[in-house]
C-alpha cells in the first residue's frame, strides 16, 4: 500500500485534543435549593484535585474518526500485479482498417476478419482510443475515436463484404490523415491495424505510402487454406481508342490473376450488346498474372454495354465466382470543346501548360479555343462545353452577364485563382445591393474571393471528396501536393466544399 498525500498523516497529532477535552471538562451538578441556611451546620470539606477520564467509549470513537479522516485525505492506494501490463499499452490511438472488398467473400475469409477485429477491440486498454475504417476501392470512416467498445462492435456487426476491388493506397492515405487530425497527448502512440487478405491486385498503382515515422502500421493477414487458394480472377480491364481515318477503333485489355499454386488455362469471352464478339484461350502462370487483348472493335455510335467473362471453369478451380465477370459500358468517342479566357492586359505564361496538356489528350479529344477577356461575346460561348479562367480576372459587365447566362444554361466553369484574379467575384450579389441569405441565393459564383495568403512552410490538402467526379480520377494523388500560397475563399451557406 502507498500514500499519494502522506503529509496529511500529520493530522494524527490532533488526537490529543479529544483526550484533553475528556480530562479537563467538568460536569456541573444541578444545585439543590433550600429556603434558609440558618438551620444547617457548616463543616469544613477537604477537596483533592484529580483528573479522571470520563466517557472512554466516546473518546475512542472520536479518535477513530480523526484517524479515518487523516487516512482518507492521505489517499492510500494498493498496487496490483496488472499495473505494469496496463501501463505498457496505455495511451494508444488505434485505427482499425478492415478490408471488405469482394475477395473477402472467399470461403471463411470474412469470418476470420470479424474474429480478428473483435479480438483487437477486446484487447484495447481503458486508456486507448480506437476508430473503425473500412475500405474496398474507397475508404469509409465508420466511427470516430473513442473508448466505447460497444459502439465499435455494433458498427462491426453491421458490416458485410461489398462488390468492390481492393485498393490499399487510398485506405492507407485516409488512415494517416485521420490519425494526424486526432489530438495526441504526451506519451500516446498512434497505430494502424490493417486487416486484409492482402490481394495483390490492391497494390496496382500504389506508390510508396507516406506514413510518418511516429505511426506504426501492423498487418493482420487473413490467410487462405489449401482448399481456398484455387481461384482465377478478372482483376480489371481498360479501354483505349485510336483514330483510324474517320472512325475510332477500340481496344479492350483485361488482366487475369491466378491464385492457385498450379498454372492453369482459362477461356475469356467478350460480348458487346449481349452478342458474342470473341473468345480467347489464355494460359495463366501459378500465382501470377496475364493479360488478354481484344482489338479492332469499332467505336459505337451510342453507349453500349460490354461484358468480359471467364467460361468453362470447374468449381475446384474457382472458389469465388463474383470476380469472373467484368461489366463495362463502351462510350462513343468523346470530344470536348473548351474555351480558355486569357487576361486582357498580358498573356498568361501559365496557359502554355494547359494548352500542351490538352493537345496530347486522346480520351476524350479536346478542342481548345483561346479568347481574350475583353473580346468575349455571347456567340463565342455557343457550343462550348466548359470555360477555363487560369489566373485571370473573372469578367464583369456585359461579358460577365453573358458568362452568367451560360452557366445558368448548364455550362461549366473552372477558375484557377492566383495573383492575377483581382478583386471580388463579380455578381456575388445582385446590383440591387441585397445582402445576407438573399444575396447568397442570387450569387452566380461560389463563395467570396479573398486576398492572397502565404505560408511559412508547405501546406497540404487535409481531405478531399474522393467520390466527387472532380477527384474521382485523380484519387489521392493531390494529397501529397505542396501548397505555398493560395487565395482565401469564404464559402456561403449554399456552397459545397470539396477539399
Amino acid at each position: 500500500m502507498g500514500l499519494l498525500a502522506p503529509w496529511f498523516l500529520l493530522a494524527l497529532g490532533a488526537l490529543g485534543v479529544p483526550l484533553l477535552i475528556h480530562l479537563v471538562r467538568r460536569i456541573r451538578r444541578a444545585p439543590t435549593r433550600f429556603p434558609s441556611l440558618m438551620f444547617l451546620r457548616r463543616f469544613p470539606q477537604r477537596e483533592k484535585q484529580r483528573l479522571r477520564l470520563r466517557d472512554p467509549w466516546l473518546l475512542l470513537l472520536r479518535c477513530v474518526a480523526l484517524v479515518l479522516l487523516a487516512l482518507a485525505f492521505s489517499r492510500p492506494y494498493w498496487a496490483s500485479n496488472n499495473s505494469s501490463a496496463a501501463t505498457a499499452t496505455e495511451g494508444r490511438i488505434v485505427l482499425i482498417a478492415l478490408d471488405r472488398s469482394a475477395s473477402m467473400q472467399v470461403a471463411d475469409y470474412w469470418q476470420q476478419a470479424l474474429a480478428t477485429t473483435g479480438a483487437i477491440i477486446d484487447g484495447l486498454q481503458p486508456a486507448d482510443r480506437a476508430a473503425l475504417l473500412t475500405f474496398a476501392d474507397r475508404p469509409q470512416l465508420l466511427t470516430r475515436f473513442g473508448a466505447d467498445r460497444t459502439a465499435l462492435k455494433a458498427a462491426l456487426a453491421s458490416l458485410a463484404p461489398v462488390d468492390g476491388a481492393t485498393a490499399f493506397g487510398p485506405a492507407l492515405a485516409q488512415a494517416v490523415r485521420v490519425l494526424q487530425a486526432e489530438p495526441v497527448l504526451p506519451g500516446q502512440t498512434r497505430q494502424i491495424v490493417l486487416i486484409s487478405d492482402l490481394q495483390a491486385t490492391g497494390l496496382a498503382g500504389l506508390s510508396a505510402p507516406r506514413v510518418p515515422a511516429d505511426i506504426e502500421v501492423q498487418l493482420q493477414p487473413i490467410g487462405p487454406t489449401e482448399a481456398t487458394k484455387n481461384n482465377i480472377a478478372l482483376a480489371g480491364a481498360t479501354v483505349t481508342a485510336q483514330q483510324d481515318g474517320v472512325q475510332d477503333i477500340l481496344t479492350i485489355s483485361a488482366q487475369l490473376y491466378n491464385y492457385s499454386p498450379v498454372a492453369t488455362s482459362a477461356r475469356v469471352a467478350l460480348s458487346i450488346a449481349e452478342k458474342p464478339r470473341d473468345v480467347q484461350l489464355l494460359n495463366v502462370p501459378a500465382e501470377g498474372r496475364a493479360s488478354i487483348t481484344f482489338s479492332g472493335i469499332p467505336a459505337p455510335a451510342d453507349f453500349t454495354p460490354a461484358v468480359v467473362a471467364l467460361q468453362e471453369l470447374e468449381p475446384a478451380q474457382n472458389m469465388l465466382s463474383s470476380d469472373d465477370q467484368l461489366n463495362m459500358t463502351l462510350a462513343p468517342p468523346a470530344r470536348l470543346k473548351l474555351l480558355l479566357l486569357t487576361s486582357s492586359d498580358a498573356q498568361n505564361p501559365h496557359n502554355i501548360y494547359l494548352q500542351r496538356a490538352f493537345a496530347v489528350l486522346r480520351q476524350p479529344y479536346v478542342e481548345l479555343l483561346s479568347q481574350r477577356l475583353d473580346q468575349l461575346e455571347p456567340a463565342t460561348l455557343a457550343g462550348v462545353d466548359a470555360v477555363i479562367i487560369n489566373d485571370a480576372p473573372v469578367p464583369g459587365g456585359e461579358a460577365g452577364q453573358a458568362l452568367r447566362r451560360y452557366l445558368q444554361a448548364g455550362g461549366g466553369l473552372l477558375v484557377a485563382v492566383g495573383s492575377g484574379s483581382r478583386g471580388d467575384w463579380p455578381g456575388a450579389v445582385e446590383t440591387s445591393g441585397t445582402s445576407g441569405p438573399a444575396a447568397d441565393d442570387n450569387a452566380w459564383l461560389p463563395g467570396r474571393l479573398g486576398p492572397v495568403a502565404g505560408s511559412t512552410g508547405p501546406l497540404t490538402l487535409l481531405a478531399t471528396a474522393l467520390t466527387h467526379p472532380l477527384f474521382e480520377q485523380a484519387g489521392d494523388a493531390l494529397s501529397s501536393a505542396q501548397i505555398f500560397s493560395y487565395r482565401q475563399v469564404e464559402p456561403t451557406r449554399r456552397d459545397q466544399v470539396l477539399a
